[in-house]
């Protein structure tokens, strides 16, 4: 964190809940939500972030030896954050925005690890 950190500014997002608790969503199919209290963070930022998806998942055909970039798999370049769950004042979920270098960013994902860090998978801001 000390070496790599960068940083970033984090609105989390509050979702609205319907009569019977259960999430609203816009007629879009994007939840409906509010921002909270905006706050200074840091993390690690990587503009381009390879995602791979191996060979056999999903709708594409299955190859025996499973090496990167081969065939049937799919590679996917995403920005992301890494982010130390304890340095952030709330937990992450899907729809929060981060402010970093000046772009606006929506969390696609939230992938915590088992060491108290999680990687935010993110998709720039409409």
């Amino acid at each position: 964190m000390a070496a790599f950190a960068i940083p970033v500014t984090y609105t989390p997002m509050t979702p609205a809940l319907d009569w019977t608790g259960r999430p609203k969503f816009n007629p879009d199919g994007t939840q409906v939500s509010t921002p909270g209290k905006t706050y200074a963070a840091q993390g690690v930022f990587d503009a381009a972030y390879v995602e791979v998806t191996p060979a056999g998942a999903g709708p594409f055909p299955s190859t025996e030896g499973m090496e990167y970039g081969a065939p049937g798999g799919i590679t996917e370049g995403r920005p992301v954050i890494g982010v130390q769950l304890s340095a952030m004042p709330t937990r992450p979920i899907q729809g929060d925005q981060i402010l970093i270098n000046g772009a606006n960013y929506v969390v696609k994902e939230v992938q915590p690890d088992s060491h108290g860090w999680a990687l935010l998978l993110l998709n720039l801001a409409p």
